[in-house]
């Protein structure tokens, strides 16, 4: 016995201490609970020390093992040591392998128990990451489809309204130059029913809300409050504000690029929700995803927004161009055309594009224009490029040749050079105006300069003095240099370097844009861009009752007018307005270009020639009026002469000298409508009966009429609209009318007058029945000075032509079917009516 003892005592010593001690608390706690309990129990019991052997191991089911194994080692030799029966001794060792054998399956079902357990977990973390990249992949899936700051909200949105979330809101962050946040924008909102909490365009203060400077100082973490009224990281005002939208539980996605905040984006639930950590690990990975979607989509639409303002722009800047009259052009150091305008392009019955890239020998121009022939003292136009190209200066070239259509026509021409970003001057810009019709004008007025003296003498030095400063005009033109580089500069240069005045309306009136020259003349209203154009312009409260612009966008067709240049208090000159109407893509007027150009200058002229024609119809009346001056005189004599020399009763002397007075105020009458004839009219519009005026002219011609025996028909309706226009001007023109169809019927004839309203337009028509007018005459018939009288100065119709275009009307020639000519004058009707 001593032997064997000795010996478990050197088994024992080569144990582990760790295993040895859990080996005899085991023992322990088995010996306890057999005490404690009965046979019966003993599983239960065993299972318990087992479980007691598992958790003091740590659930480390390999030391576990070893314990139990040593420890029902040492039970069984403790029962060979103190069993002195050997029956006994059998039967205890037999108990001890049966509680070791059940020990050891019982932790074996354990060991089982906890593998499936830890299995089970792994599937379930397994599964949810696997949902999680799902997931990830549909958000990833949607952003790359979301054309709107809404729909990438609602991608980024999608895990949270899974989740249960009611509220899904995108904010964009204003933040100072410290890089403190300042204001708060909702970009975007989602709701699960009703409208947004938070409606897009909503602002919010945030320095009442410091808690967003913690957000701003840790832009990469995740903010979630589980209990929105409980949470003492909120500021009061801002939890007051989410516990009115109802919102109990809420989650922050910070959105950030390198060294700036750019915002967040809030979910809310509208009832208490607790937090999985895969959940928040889900909200976490898409803080990237979020910033780099909302940050690239904003960046997009500022980019789209650029490049649709200057793709407006080119398009507004272009249609400038192209709806200038003068040629617009630019050239290469080769002479080809890199652009030309449609007014260019247009005089050769040309496209725009037809020129690009192709010079002027291969535009068919002949080549001594192009290159120039010293010998007829052609300079060239290329030698001009040359020189601008080389010295790179701006020239002006006066009187140059250009060959359009095979016909030679004059210009006056500036090119302006054009230089890259290290001031190489790669091209030149053209300006070109054609004074053909200018010149033949000069022509003429030379030939008859010498009728027109006789005229107007007393008005021949300020004559001098208006053509001297239509010279001027035409010569004197500002030079511009200007680095022109991409098209927006380019076209900007362009728009402000022509020095007649644009202005860009809309359809509402109101003034877009406006070149350099409207501000120099209207500049006691700048600015100008945001006014309505009556309000510059005119320092009226209310549109113009004429206006081209108004017409231009009613009929869809560009008109023309003549509109006063107005200053404060006064009218300082004329202007001649273009009005050329823009179309949307619907085809629809959506604004105006007015092109305007001063004629106070040649209004002035006109305004003399006006003068001296009416002087000039003065001088054929005196004739016909000598007769209808000297019967009342005759009269007044004789009736004199009776009452004087003979005796006669008062009442033969009182019938003798009423007639006396009766004739007197004829002479008055008639002596005070040749005054209203003869002095300047007024130039102020108003509200005028065209009947009225149609009869004040029969009155000074009747006479004339009577004399030729010129019988008059009248046709004029009572309802007759009023026109708005100077009394004294129509009644020069239908004075005019009448003479001429006078003349034209020395041996007699007949006049018929008659007036119709036709749309917005009144329309007069005078026919005679005279030899009526030469085709080859019809087309000349308003060019000043033409004439067919050997007497005449071929101003009457001409200055009848300007007068009724001044009005925005008409007057047109031609014949009648069954013969003789007909005058044809249409004027538009007043916007204010005269009630009855």
């Amino acid at each position: 016995m001593g032997e064997e003892s000795g010996w478990v005592e050197d088994e024992v010593s080569s144990i582990p201490e760790d295993i040895l001690a859990l080996a005899q608390q085991y023992l322990v706690h088995l010996f306890q609970s057999l005490q404690e309990g009965s046979a019966g129990d003993l599983a239960s019991r065993l299972r318990t020390s087992v479980r007691e052997l598992l958790a003091e191991a740590h659930s480390d089911f390999y030391r576990a093992s070893s314990a139990l194994m040593v420890a029902h080692d040492l039970l069984r030799r403790r029962a060979m040591v103190h069993q002195g029966d050997e029956t006994q001794q059998s039967a205890g060792l037999q108990a001890v392998s049966r509680i070791a054998e059940c020990a050891q399956v019982i932790l074996a079902e354990l060991a089982l128990a906890e593998r499936e357990a830890t299995l089970a977990e792994e599937r379930e973390r397994l599964r949810v990451a696997r949902a999680h990249s799902q997931t990830l992949r549909r958000v990833n899936q949607r952003l790359n489809r979301a054309s709107s700051t809404t729909e990438v909200l609602h991608a980024l949105a999608e895990p949270a309204i899974e989740a249960g979330a009611d509220v899904a809101t995108l904010l964009y962050v204003d933040t100072d130059p410290a890089g403190q946040p300042i204001w708060a924008e909702v970009a975007a909102t989602w709701q699960r029913e009703g409208s947004p909490s938070f409606p897009p365009g909503s602002r919010f203060y945030l320095p009442n809300f410091p808690s967003t400077s913690r957000l701003a100082n840790h832009p990469e973490e995740l903010f979630v409050v589980d209990r929105v009224a409980d949470d003492h990281r909120l500021d009061d005002q801002l939890r007051e504000m989410l516990g009115e939208e109802g919102i109990q539980t809420l989650v922050l996605i910070p959105l950030s690029r390198p060294g700036h905040w750019i915002g967040f984006i809030l979910f809310g639930w509208t009832e208490l929700h607790s937090f999985t950590e895969p959940e928040i690990e889900l909200y976490r990975a898409l803080i990237t995803r979020a910033s780099s979607a909302v940050e690239n989509r904003r960046l997009l639409l500022q980019t789209q927004q650029a490049l649709d303002s200057i793709q407006r722009s080119e398009r507004l800047l272009r249609s400038v161009i192209d709806t200038t009259p003068d040629w617009i052009f630019i050239k290469d150091r080769q002479h080809r055309f890199q652009l030309v305008n449609r007014s260019y392009a247009a005089a050769f019955h040309r496209e725009p594009e037809d020129f690009v890239g192709r010079d002027n020998l291969e535009m068919g121009w002949p080549e001594e224009l192009v290159k120039g022939n010293p010998k007829k003292g052609i300079r060239g136009i290329w030698t001009d490029d040359r020189e601008v190209l080389d010295t790179g200066r701006t020239k002006l070239i006066r009187d140059e040749l250009v060959a359009v259509n095979g016909e030679l026509r004059v210009f006056n021409t500036l090119k302006i050079p054009l230089r890259d970003a290290e001031g190489r001057v790669w091209g030149l810009l053209g300006f070109a105006r054609d004074i053909t019709e200018l010149k033949r004008a000069e022509e003429e007025l030379e030939k008859y300069r010498a009728q027109l003296e006789e005229l107007v003498e007393q008005r021949t030095a300020q004559l001098i003095e208006v053509n001297e400063q239509l010279q001027r005009e035409i010569i004197e033109r500002r030079q511009a240099e200007a680095r022109i580089q991409q098209n927006e500069r380019f076209l900007q240069a362009v728009f402000d370097g022509i020095q007649d005045g644009i202005s860009v309306l809309d359809r509402d009136l109101n003034i877009l844009r406006v070149n350099q020259a409207m501000e120099r003349w209207y500049a006691h209203m700048v600015p100008l861009a945001g006014r309505k154009c009556y309000e510059a312009y005119h320092l009226r409260s209310e549109p113009c009752e004429v206006c081209p612009t108004l017409r231009a966008m009613a009929s869809g067709m560009p008109q023309m007018g003549e509109v006063p240049l107005t200053r404060p208090g006064r009218s300082a000159g004329w202007l001649e307005l273009y009005a050329f109407p823009t179309f949307d893509d619907q085809g629809q007027p959506s604004g105006v270009i007015e092109y305007v150009r001063d004629i106070t200058e040649r209004r002035r002229m006109e305004q003399y020639a006006l003068r001296a024609e009416r002087l000039a119809a003065m001088g054929r009346l005196a004739a016909a009026l000598a007769h209808e001056i000297n019967n009342p005189l005759h009269a007044i004599a004789n009736s004199l002469e009776l009452v004087l020399d003979f005796p006669l009763t008062k009442k033969r002397q009182r019938v003798y000298l009423d007639a006396v007075r009766r004739e007197i105020e004829r002479l008055k009458t008639l002596s005070g409508r040749i005054l209203d004839f003869a002095r300047p009219p007024q130039l102020e519009r108003q509200l005028t009966d065209v009947a009225e005026v149609v009869g004040h002219a029969l009155t000074l011609a009747d006479k004339q009429l009577q004399s030729s025996h010129i019988q008059v028909s009248v046709d004029l309706p009572t309802d007759l609209p009023f026109v708005l226009a100077s009394a004294d001007h129509l009644a020069q023109v239908f004075l005019n009318l009448i003479i001429n169809a006078a003349e034209e019927m020395s041996e007699g004839g007949t006049l018929h007058i008659s007036a119709q309203q036709t749309g917005e337009m009144v329309e007069l028509a005078f026919t005679d029945s005279g030899p009526g007018i030469a085709p080859d005459e019809i087309s000349l018939i308003f060019e000043p000075f033409y004439t067919t009288k050997e007497d005449g100065t071929g101003l009457g119709l001409a200055i009848s032509y300007s007068i009724i275009q001044q009005y925005g009307g008409t007057i047109t020639a031609g014949n009648a079917p069954e013969g003789g000519a007909v005058f044809t004058v249409s004027l538009p009707v007043a916007q204010a009516r005269v009630s009855s």
